[in-house]
Parts: C-alpha cells; sequence; structure tokens
C-alpha cells in the first residue's frame, strides 16, 4: 500500500512523502487463514514422516549390516551358530521386525498427507481444482483400503499393506475370523498346502505347464527319472497327479504319450551308447512303477484298484528297446511284466463286473454298470452259439500262444484277448436285449477268467524263469514277483504243466551251494513258496513237500516254509498223508541233488543235527 501511494504521487509530479504504515498491517497483528494453517500442518508432517522414513531405513540396512558381519566375522561354525542365536533372539527380543514392517507404512503417511494438503491448498484458489485433487485422493485411499483387506479374507491375493497385519491382528481379537490364531503368513501357507481338492487342481494346473514347458527330450529326462520316487512314496495326492497326467486330454501333458515317445529315442543308435542305455533305465524304471502303482480313483472304470496305463504299443517299444540295447534286460524283463499284469488285470476285473452285472439284471431286471465297461450302442449281436463257437476258437489258439516265445511278454496274446473279450461283450449285450442264455453267457466268462488266471500263472513262471537263468537279477524282482503273486486268484485251477513247471523252479530256487545259500534272494523265496497253494495233483504235491522238507533242513525256522509244509499237507487225500519226518527220511534216501557234491553233504549232515528237533515237533503239530 505504502509503494501504491508513493506511485501515485510520483505520477501526478509531487514530490512523494514517507507515510507511517497502517496499525491494522502491523506484523503483530498477522493472522494466517484456516486453509493456510491446514495446507502447512500437512505438507510439514507429510514431510517429517518421508524423512522419518528415509532415516529409520538407513538406519535398518546399518543394523543388518552390522548383523551380518557379527555372524560372518567368526572362523569357527560354533562360534558363528551361537553368536547368530544370540543376535536372533535379541531380533526377536527388541521387535526388529515390526520396524521393518513399519518403514513403508511411514512412506504411504507421508503420502496421503501430501494429497490431503494438496486438496486444502487449491480449496481457496479454485474449487473445481480442489475437488479433482479430492476425487484422486478419494480413489487412492478406497484402493489403498481394499488391497489392506484383500489379503485377509483371500490368501492367494498378492496384494497387501502394511496395514494388514495390524487389521488382522485386530479381527482376531474380536473373533471375526475364521483362524483365530496364527499370523497371515502362516494361513496363507496352510490354505496352500492342506489336502484339499482345489490344491489337487491347482497341482495339476502347474504340472501341466510343467510338462507343456519342457518340450526338448533332455529336458522331460530328469522330470521322469524321478517318478519312481514319488510312485514309492506315501503322498497319495501325488500317485492321483501323475494317474491325471497318464490321460490327460492334452497331448504334450500326457504322460502315457509322452513316456514312450522319449522311451524310442533311445532306439536306432542315434545317441550316444551310455546315453541311450541311461534314457531306456530312467523309462523302464519309470514304467514299472506306473504299472506298479495302486490307486484307488473314483471315476476308473475299472473295480480293482489297478488301472491300465500302459497297452500293448508299450510292450512293443520295450521289446524293441531290449533287442537294441541288451544291457537293459533286467529293467525291460520287469517292465513287461508289470505291463503284461496290468492288461491282465483289466480284463479280469472287467469279467467279474460283468458277472456281477448279469447277477444284478437277472434279478431286477435292470442294467447297472458296475466296471465292465460294456455299452450297448451299435450293437446288432448275433446268434447266441456262433459268438460262443469264436470264443472257444480264440481261447483254444490264445493258450497255445500263451506256451510259445516270447509268450505272454508280446503284444500279441493282449491284441487277441481284446477280441476275445469283445466277443464277450457281445454275448452280455445278446442275452440282456434279447435273451439269450444267461447260463451260458455266465460259463463263458467264468471260463474266461479261468484263461487269464492261467495266463497270468504262465506269466509268473516265466518271469520266475528269468529270475533263475539271467546271470543278474530283473529290476525290482521281489515287488514284481509279489504283484503276481497277489493278482492269482487261488481258487481257480492251473494246468498240470503249470503245476509241474512250479515244482521244477522251486526245486532249482531252493537248491543251495556249496556254501549254503539259495539261488534266489530268501525274500523272493518266501513268496515263491506262497505259490504252492496252486498245486492240486497229487504227484506234484508229494515232489513239492520233499522239496521244501529239504528245505528246511537248512532253514528250520523258515515260517514261509513251514506255512508252505502245512498247506502241502492239507491238499494231499488223508491217505496219501505223511508225517515231515517220513517224508525227509524218504527224501533223504531218495533224493539225488542232495549227494552231488562232498561238501554239500557234508553241509547237509552238519545242519541236519542242529534242525532234527525241530523238524520232529513241526511234524508233531501238522
Amino acid at each position: 500500500m505504502q509503494i501504491s501511494q508513493q506511485l501515485a504521487t510520483m505520477s501526478n509530479g509531487s514530490q512523494p512523502d514517507i507515510l507511517p504504515l497502517p496499525s491494522s498491517l502491523n506484523q503483530s497483528y498477522f493472522q494466517p487463514t484456516t486453509s493456510a494453517l491446514v495446507c502447512n500442518t500437512l505438507w510439514f508432517l507429510s514431510l517429517a514422516f518421508s524423512l522419518t522414513c528415509a532415516l529409520t531405513a538407513t538406519l535398518v540396512e546399518q543394523w543388518a549390516r552390522n548383523y551380518l558381519q557379527a555372524t560372518e566375522s567368526r572362523p569357527t561354525p560354533q562360534k558363528r551358530a551361537r553368536i547368530c542365536a544370540y543376535l536372533y533372539q535379541g531380533l526377536q527380543k527388541f521387535g526388529m521386525a515390526t520396524v521393518v514392517e513399519a518403514i513403508p507404512l511411514l512412506l504411504h503417511i507421508s503420502l496421503l498427507l501430501f494429497f490431503a494438503g494438496l486438496v486444502e491448498f487449491y480449496r481457496p484458489v479454485n474449487s473445481i481444482i480442489s475437488y479433482l485433487a479430492l476425487a484422486t485422493l478419494a480413489v487412492c485411499v478406497g484402493l489403498y483400503t481394499l488391497t489392506t483387506f484383500l489379503p485377509i479374507f483371500y490368501h492367494d491375493c498378492p496384494y497387501r499393506t502394511p496395514l494388514s497385519n495390524v487389521w488382522w491382528r485386530i479381527l482376531q481379537t474380536f473373533r471375526l475370523l475364521r483362524r483365530l490364531e496364527g499370523t497371515m503368513a502362516q494361513a496363507r501357507e496352510q490354505d496352500a498346502t492342506e489336502i484339499s481338492s482345489r490344491r489337487d487342481e491347482r497341482d495339476l494346473e502347474a504340472m501341466c505347464w510343467t510338462m507343456e514347458s519342457l518340450r526338448e527330450d533332455s529336458e522331460l529326462e530328469p522330470f521322469v527319472e524321478v517318478i519312481p520316487k514319488v510312485v514309492s512314496g506315501y503322498d497319495y495326492s501325488a500317485k492321483l497327479l501323475l494317474h491325471k497326467l497318464l490321460d490327460h486330454e492334452k497331448i504334450s501333458a500326457r504322460l502315457g504319450y509322452r513316456l514312450p515317445r522319449l522311451l524310442m529315442t533311445c532306439a536306432g543308435g542315434l545317441l550316444d551308447q551310455s546315453l541311450s542305455q541311461k534314457r531306456a533305465t530312467t523309462c523302464l524304471t519309470a514304467i514299472w512303477s506306473l504299472s506298479m502303482m495302486s490307486l484307488a480313483v473314483a471315476d476308473a472304470p475299472l473295480t480293482s484298484l489297478f488301472k491300465v496305463r500302459f497297452g500293448e504299443p508299450t510292450l512293443k517299444n520295450v521289446e524293441t528297446i531290449k533287442n537294441d540295447i541288451p544291457a537293459v534286460a533286467n529293467y525291460a524283463i520287469s517292465t513287461t511284466t508289470a505291463i503284461a499284469r496290468s492288461l491282465l488285470d483289466m480284463y479280469a476285473d472287467r469279467a467279474v463286473a460283468a458277472e456281477g452285472e448279469l447277477v444284478t439284471f437277472q434279478q431286477t431286471q435292470n442294467w447297472q454298470d458296475q466296471g465292465s465297461g460294456i455299452r450297448f450302442e451299435q450293437w446288432t449281436p448275433r446268434h447266441p452259439l456262433h459268438v460262443i463257437s469264436k470264443i472257444k476258437q480264440h481261447t483254444v489258439a490264445l493258450e497255445q500262444l500263451s506256451f510259445s516265445k516270447p509268450g505272454l511278454s508280446s503284444p500279441v496274446p493282449y491284441v487277441m484277448i481284446g477280441t476275445l473279450w469283445h466277443y464277450l461283450e457281445e454275448l452280455v449285450v445278446g442275452t440282456v436285449q434279447y435273451g439269450n442264455s444267461m447260463r451260458d453267457t455266465l460259463q463263458s466268462l467264468l471260463d474266461f477268467r479261468r484263461f487269464l488266471n492261467q495266463a497270468g500263472f504262465s506269466l509268473t513262471m516265466d518271469f520266475v524263469s528269468n529270475l533263475l537263468t539271467s546271470s543278474s537279477l530283473p529290476y525290482e524282482p521281489f515287488s514284481t514277483i509279489r504283484r503276481l503273486f497277489v493278482r492269482l486268484d487261488f481258487s481257480l485251477p492251473v494246468t498240470p504243466d503249470s503245476q509241474s513247471h512250479l515244482v521244477a523252479y522251486l526245486d532249482e530256487a531252493l537248491e543251495h551251494n556249496p556254501t549254503g545259500e539259495t539261488r534266489l534272494p530268501k525274500s523272493i523265496i518266501n513268496v515263491l513258496l506262497g505259490f504252492v497253494r496252486t498245486l492240486d495233483d497229487p504227484g506234484c504235491i508229494i515232489k513239492a513237500r520233499s522239496i521244501v522238507t529239504r528245505y528246511m533242513i537248512m532253514h528250520p525256522t523258515s515260517d514261509a516254509a513251514q506255512n508252505a509244509l502245512s498247506v502241502l499237507e492239507e491238499c494231499l487225500p488223508g491217505h496219501d498223508r505223511a508225517s515231515t519226518l517220513e517224508i525227509f527220511s524218504l527224501h533223504l534216501n531218495a533224493n539225488a541233488k542232495l549227494d552231488k557234491t562232498p561238501t554239500q553233504s557234508l553241509l547237509v549232515s552238519e545242519r541236519l543235527v542242529s534242525g532234527w528237533e525241530h523238524i520232529v515237533s513241526r511234524s508233531k503239530t501238522i
């Protein structure tokens, strides 16, 4: 005002006079506006929080550096461990984690105060700009609030703020959360790892992405290496995941397609010999494990716990690899045996299910699918006598093929078994829709199961033959022969020739060398002794009893041998039975194998004295 008056006086050509300032403009009477006070308060608070954040961050960095220096500067591990534990307890005691989490919160508060001050700054200047700034601030606060509460209720949410943990504790205190204990991190970990269908779906999606990403064979091979460990583990979800990958709808993620394809890259000499042998071994062990994997699956079309994973083409591929790479023959033997047994299991389970479905249909006149997989669409059944004739022809051809080489380890028998099952399906459909003889159909299904059981027994004898003739044992022989034993139906008969083979193999397996050891491990012999339950031919039973008795001389405490001897005693008619002591006496005088070498005879004589009392007591018990 003073300057304005002087300028006005000078414009009139007069000499300006210096006048005193009015008392109203005295500095002691100056009063800032409310808007200016609010704006400056918010901005200076924002500056204070920002500087405090920077200072705290610098101090935390210095504290962390001092911690590392204190824990890593000592040469001995014991001192480092004790100092680390001492300082770590100090971190927990003085709430270092809380200080670190508060640093971003200070910066967030500073930013919020700055925006609030900006709104107040524009309010007296221009209301439109002020409202625009206020709307921007409201949106930011809303988004900040949303990101604060989202991870509290959705633990897989990637957003969070420093206030999320604070509100988590507040809601826990008022019992407004499902989990009343633990931190947010613990709740997230529990949701991610607890057993649930959603977790299985996430695992499957992640594994499919992994399989699709492994485009090169060299990338897929390490993935295949871990399959046997997963199958042999106790994690059911991991096994279920492998089961879903075997028949996945995407061919790039379908393990049942990519695994045999990876195996065939070893053939043809395209790879280095050592590399092809390693890859073939990896693939064969994985295929064996998946074929042996037992899994109860709700959507499986079979009634048993076993589901076929590899079929006839895989058998052909394994046979090719066995011929090209002889070094993996032991792995190929176990793999083909496991695949063949799974194929027989599939048809046997379908036959059992079909029998149950027919019995239910006979009682209720309603067809209920119980796992046979029989479908009535596009069927025009022929005359039942014609179908039964075809079934008998194929059965005879299969029986002849089963005893030829390579027998049940080749894919040809299973193609024919598939055709035979096709005729049985036609016979069942004709029974249900056209009233064919129920008795003939059930008899055909029973004959089919008898043939499959005989085929399973022949497959077992082939595997035992490989055990006895190979220079080294096949891959996982105990698990393989145990699977063969478990899946046999001992209520169904086997042919006398098969029984003779069993007795011959049993005699060879239980024979002792000069050092007193058998050709096969004791665990395998114990399973092999269980097969005597299939014997019903008196001559085979007498021979087997003599063999088992001789084995008990060397191993008088063998429970498996004692059980086998009890079974053999029960299988014979009463007039053919004899005590163990009588059988041993006859065997000692008649069996030539005990006198093959003087060393072996001497070894038997020495062990005879120690085992005599046990044999006598066992024979009295029987």
